[in-house]
């Protein structure tokens, strides 16, 4: 499949003019425009919750209730590996920290927090909560995230790049391809995030 500026437009058009959207956790949006719209409020405000300038005042509650769509409005079952990091919430912040330090290579940053063993690995955080709070922390909207839903996604389109053993790199590649697709459709990663999960349940 060839992937074009003008198929991302349509089937983000699509997304948008689809009407009422039920999800899990009871949460229900009249269509894709409001559910977008909805996922960027709530982007910025876990974004600030998570930065590094805020981190000190971070609860164990706002972390757990971030876990959950209800909430976050973007990923469902965070809480399932996600609520084990609250044992060892003040190393969960280091990590937290970690991922935010632009001074390391993003290779680096998910490496440490993301594999077993690593300096900043946290039991109970993996790919999908690394990198969910590498994007809402993002202001720059430069870093994705990356989950079995990007990676189905990706692979239907067929642009997943190849995997290595190396989380860090992995990541690193789609990162670089869910940059391509933001830049191709002229929108944000919210709206490449929301569209991979679309393209994946829709099409």
């Amino acid at each position: 499949m060839k992937i074009t500026s003008e198929f991302l437009k349509n089937v983000y058009n699509r997304l948008l003019n689809t009407q009422w959207f039920e999800f899990s956790e009871g949460v229900e949006f009249m269509d894709g425009t409001e559910w977008i719209e909805m996922r960027r409020h709530k982007k910025k405000r876990y974004g600030e919750k998570f930065s590094v300038e805020n981190l000190d005042s971070l609860t164990e509650e706002d972390y757990i209730e971030f876990l959950y769509f209800k909430n976050n409005y973007s990923w469902t079952q965070l809480y399932r590996t996600g609520l084990k990091a609250v044992e060892e919430f003040d190393k969960l912040k280091e990590a937290i920290k970690f991922l935010q330090d632009e001074s390391i290579s993003i290779d680096t940053r998910i490496r440490e927090v993301v594999s077993i063993g690593g300096r900043y690995h946290v039991k109970g955080v993996g790919r999908n909560i690394a990198t969910a709070i590498l994007f809402v922390t993002d202001k720059e909207d430069k870093y994705g995230v990356w989950n079995s839903v990007t990676e189905r996604a990706l692979e239907k389109l067929g642009i997943m790049p190849l995997k290595s053993t190396d989380p860090g790199v992995t990541y690193r590649r789609i990162n670089r391809v869910l940059n391509q697709l933001r830049d191709m459709l002229g929108e944000d990663l919210v709206a490449i995030d929301s569209l991979l999960w679309f393209l994946l349940h829709y099409t």
